[in-house]
């Protein structure tokens, strides 16, 4: 977990509040959001100018769904430290589930201008342009952060779903097999290269794929309605 400690600014905080923010980390990585907030709160009672308890707040409040809340949240971070990434990487996903998909694109290019080299953002603005149709854009996203980060397969995973969605079913299901390479038990990899393989009229392919999705998640709705879908077309 992201514990304070570690920064200047940090080091500035009175010892109870240094505890109380690193309380509501603990919560928050706990799945109590709303604990959380509260702890955030009143670390910003005493500490109203910390920009990190902001940020972690904005965090909190976008996990609950309070969305326009937690933008404000990290506008305040951001005001008060206009070169924090993280806050802007945080904002750029806040944005995209508002569905400001091209504000978010630009949080997130604010985020790299500051660090260039994190894989994470890259793989954010990646997922944000394919959902604009940039699939190209996407992709090229995606490629800047393996180059940080080569072995994550859920990035090799997005960079098959923009080639699938560009309808180059072989080179998807190529990037999809670099995903299960490295992580066979990817459930979602396996699913969507049973829809690459749909693509192509592979109908057995599709269901062998799906049905390898279904044994690690048997929830996986789309692979079941897949299975459905190309058995019929037997």
């Amino acid at each position: 977990m992201d514990f304070v400690g570690n920064s200047p600014l940090d080091s500035m905080l009175d010892p109870d509040v240094h505890a109380t923010m690193n309380r509501g980390i603990f919560l928050c990585g706990q799945g109590d959001y709303s604990g959380a907030i509260a702890q955030y709160e009143a670390v910003l009672q005493r500490a109203p100018h910390y920009p990190r308890a902001h940020n972690k707040r904005g965090c909190a409040l976008q996990r609950l769904g309070r969305l326009e809340e937690g933008l404000e949240a990290l506008d305040q971070a951001l005001r008060l430290e206009p070169s924090y990434q993280q806050a802007h990487n945080n904002r750029g996903l806040t944005l995209h589930l508002m569905g400001r998909y091209q504000d978010a694109i630009d949080a997130y290019d604010r985020a790299l201008e500051i660090d260039p080299t994190d894989a994470s953002v890259h793989n954010n603005r990646g997922y944000a342009m394919d959902v604009l149709g940039d699939y190209d854009g996407a992709i090229e996203a995606y490629e800047r952060a393996l180059e940080v980060s080569p072995t994550d397969a859920v990035i090799h995973n997005n960079i098959g779903f923009s080639l699938q969605n560009k309808q180059e079913y072989k080179q998807a299901i190529a990037a999809y097999d670099r995903a299960l390479k490295l992580n066979p038990s990817f459930a979602l990899a396996h699913n969507n290269r049973g829809h690459a393989l749909f693509g192509l009229g592979e109908w057995c392919g599709a269901i062998d794929s799906c049905k390898s999705a279904l044994q690690i998640d048997p929830e996986l709705q789309e692979a079941a309605l897949l299975c459905e879908r190309a058995s019929q077309l037997m």
